[in-house]
């Protein structure tokens, strides 16, 4: 019996549903499908869980009966707009249950509407001289993490991992051979939301994510980043790569975006390193919107 199982990965921003399942055979992982279907109705953050379950469900339906995925084991990321990204910065001598009320306290000041106590929350180090460190801190409402544990049962699915798209939209830069010293910029862009990120030895150091109202929105959030980063040291001539993924990231917008930063930001193809099943090649999911896929894709290949 094969180590690996079929995966499949599972993307859903407010309007639609994305899938890709990778397959495991003859010693050799491939795209078996990349599908997507749009929702009868949207997704906020207001939406009950039920409310949740049920959209999901009205779309699983159709990528189903279109074709039916072969594998159980399936992962889910959702999209920026459902957390609550920061970075605070906190003393190394705190234990490890004092951190984390530390950060929901922090939380709490922030989004003084939110009860913490009704969130996941996850951090990242970030390493910030000898006194003291500073942490990206990732927040989720868990009743989104509950909906998709019902909807995963409710259809006989095994759960392995829920994410963010961004931070799995990067899995396969990650595994790229690059310099502990390479600097990384990774640019996601949703249906109203745009976060950048930057990666040193593979690990964030620099996370922030922005809604916006139209597209145009983007190049502001863009500059401010930049800002940012020449304000913490980091100068864009540092930065070794550049890469952009997600939604709508048409010919004019990539190319303001690459002027703003004054790098040649690279549009990144999650399928151009995974063998796809011959009838994807005329699938225009798999040929034209590939850089849509890239969370699905990441959530997918995090078995390989």
């Amino acid at each position: 019996m094969s180590l690996y199982q079929n995966h499949i990965g599972l993307s859903f921003s407010c309007s639609k549903l994305q899938l890709v399942e990778v397959n495991y055979n003859e010693n050799s992982f491939y795209l078996e499908n990349v599908d997507e279907e749009y929702f009868n109705e949207f997704i906020n953050l207001d939406s009950k869980e039920t409310q949740v379950i049920s959209i999901l469900q009205n779309a699983f339906n159709e990528l189903q009966l279109r074709k039916p995925i072969k594998g159980k084991a399936v992962s889910i990321t959702l999209p920026n707009e459902f957390f609550k990204i920061v970075e605070i910065p906190y003393e190394k001598t705190l234990i490890p249950n004092d951190l984390k009320d530390m950060f929901k306290w922090n939380l709490s000041i922030l989004y003084p509407d939110l009860n913490t106590d009704d969130f996941v929350v996850q951090h990242i180090d970030i390493k910030n001289g000898n006194v003291g460190s500073s942490a990206i801190v990732i927040g989720v409402n868990r009743r989104y993490l509950k909906a998709l544990h019902k909807f995963c049962v409710r259809n006989n699915l095994v759960l392995k991992y829920i994410d963010n798209a961004h931070i799995a939209s990067n899995a396969y830069l990650l595994k790229e051979k690059i310099s502990a010293k390479d600097i990384l910029l990774s640019i996601y862009v949703s249906e109203k939301n745009l976060s950048v990120m930057l990666l040193k030895d593979k690990k964030p150091i620099y996370f922030t994510s922005y809604g916006f109202d139209n597209i145009a929105g983007t190049i502001p959030i863009i500059s401010k980043s930049v800002s940012a980063f020449n304000k913490s040291g980091i100068s864009t001539s540092s930065i070794t790569s550049s890469f952009i993924a997600g939604e709508n990231i048409s010919d004019t917008l990539l190319k303001q975006i690459q002027e703003t930063c004054g790098l040649p930001i690279v549009r990144f193809n999650p399928f151009n390193k995974i063998k796809a099943a011959p009838h994807l090649i005329e699938n225009d999911n798999y040929s034209y919107k590939n850089n849509s896929y890239s969370a699905a894709t990441g959530i997918a290949l995090r078995i390989i």
